[in-house]
């Protein structure tokens, strides 16, 4: 009997042991951009073809690593749906270990629905009777780690719990299946949340934020110029991964670089171990997308059947538009040539005048997404429908800034409204345009009256 109480004694004083080393990525807030749009490669967003080449580059030295979707891959709710099944179809070759149940995917259910089976996904704060239920599982457990997701963002709030004492014995039970593997939540929700699950509980190893940013924020290169800016919470400490799907985040045992320094292969010692430090003081950090890819046969097709609904959508669109055009408000720029001979010179000298041949070189005249800021009224009544149809319309002409013309052209004394100065960051915002500065760019197309 005392052997046995000296044996239960020495089993419950025995420090508990130590999760097993885990190296991850992570992605995610894609947020409906499939490819990099080629406005400014200093924000190239999306790619799914390039985030595919670097995971797939990673896993050929690091084959055990884990891949971690923060979610928010497909857009908010009411745009860009024609891309929805071709974001989580790259999603599925990209072959994530866990895919968190994120709000935009709650914004898409019958598109996200689809992929059931075919992609992880996990929330484990869903409602008992929530509709998530049956599409994601309340835990992922892969023999690297036990993956848990928690996602509690506005739109969520009545399908999922909060972090609480109910919620919390729930994930317990959960996590006591771990073993020594690493506990690791993929996180979505406030920062008064975040700091109850990776300060006050402390039931994970790992805790991985998707991005914090609004839904409708612009992605610029702000997170690039601070990579600080990726840092959630000090306490863990808990990073959030870029916005705009332009990097990965890397954790844990890819956190460093662990090649030898030159004086050690000279030396022939071993490089002393990388002590523990804040991620963004680490090497390799981050890895922000290339600006280039080789050929990826299974996403070739993806992109090409893509470009091929994209162009439908258009000429559907177009069809649509089309009677407008008899009645249209618009004059175009040769009409305005006769009278402003000076502004007319500036203007066929810039950029402007030639931004359908920019879309016509890299295929995408036929993409709405791309057209909307290379036409002149692409979303108004009158506006520009296609090349066959409205080539006068075509590029950046005076009538974006000035508005609508025509009558002033059949009349000159109608003077027509002047369009607010904020015209130009419809376009030139921080996604297309991070470099923008109203006074410099003046400058390239300044014209007189």
């Amino acid at each position: 009997m005392a052997v046995l109480l000296i044996f239960f004694l020495a089993l419950f004083a025995a420090p508990a042991r130590a999760a097993q080393p885990l190296g991850y990525l992570a992605f995610g807030d894609h947020r409906g951009y499939l490819e990099p749009c080629g406005c400014d490669p200093a924000t190239d967003l999306g790619g799914v073809h390039r985030l595919k080449e670097v995971v797939e580059r990673e896993r050929r030295t690091a084959p055990a690593l884990l891949l971690f979707s923060l979610g928010n891959i497909l857009p908010k709710k009411g745009e860009k749906e024609l891309k929805n099944p071709f974001l989580l179809e790259a999603m599925e070759a990209v072959k994530p270990t866990a895919y968190l149940w994120n709000e935009t995917a709650a914004a898409h259910p019958k598109a996200a629905e689809a992929f059931k089976g075919k992609l992880p996904f996990v929330l484990s704060n869903a409602k008992v009777k929530s509709p998530w239920a049956g599409l994601a599982a309340e835990a992922i457990d892969v023999p690297g780690a036990l993956i848990l997701g928690y996602a509690r963002t506005p739109s969520l709030m009545t399908t999922t719990e909060p972090i609480g004492p109910a919620l919390i014995e729930r994930w317990k039970k959960l996590l006591a299946k771990a073993g020594d593997r690493p506990k690791v939540l993929l996180f979505a929700g406030s920062a008064a949340d975040l700091e109850a699950v990776a300060k006050k509980h402390k039931l994970f190893d790992v805790v991985v934020s998707s991005n914090s940013a609004a839904l409708d924020a612009l992605p610029g290169t702000a997170e690039k110029d601070d990579e600080k800016k990726l840092e959630r919470a000090p306490f863990g400490p808990v990073f959030q991964v870029p916005l705009g799907g332009q990097g990965i985040l890397r954790g844990g045992t890819l956190m460093f670089d662990g090649a030898k320094s030159i004086g050690d292969l000279l030396s022939g010692s071993k490089p002393s171990p990388a002590a523990p430090q804040p991620l963004l003081a680490a090497a390799k950090v981050v890895t922000w997308l290339p600006k280039s890819v080789g050929g990826d046969e299974q996403l070739k097709d993806l992109f090409d059947r893509y470009n091929a609904a994209a162009k439908a959508q258009f000429a559907a669109a177009g069809a649509a538009r089309l009677a407008d055009l008899k009645d249209s408000p618009y004059a175009g720029a040769e009409a305005c040539a006769g009278c402003h001979p000076a502004a007319q010179k500036v203007w066929q000298d810039s950029k402007h005048a030639h931004a359908m041949a920019t879309l016509q070189k890299k295929g995408k005249h036929e993409d709405p997404e791309c057209v909307a800021c290379h036409v002149v009224g692409a979303a108004a009544k009158g506006g520009f429908v296609s090349m066959e149809h409205s080539p006068q319309l075509a590029n950046v002409q005076c009538e974006v800034c000035h508005g609508p013309r025509k009558a002033h052209v059949q009349s000159p004394q109608v003077k027509g409204t002047e369009k607010a100065a904020d015209v130009c960051t419809s376009c030139h915002n921080p996604l297309h345009s991070p470099s923008f500065d109203a006074k410099a760019y003046w400058l390239r197309i300044a014209h007189g009256k």
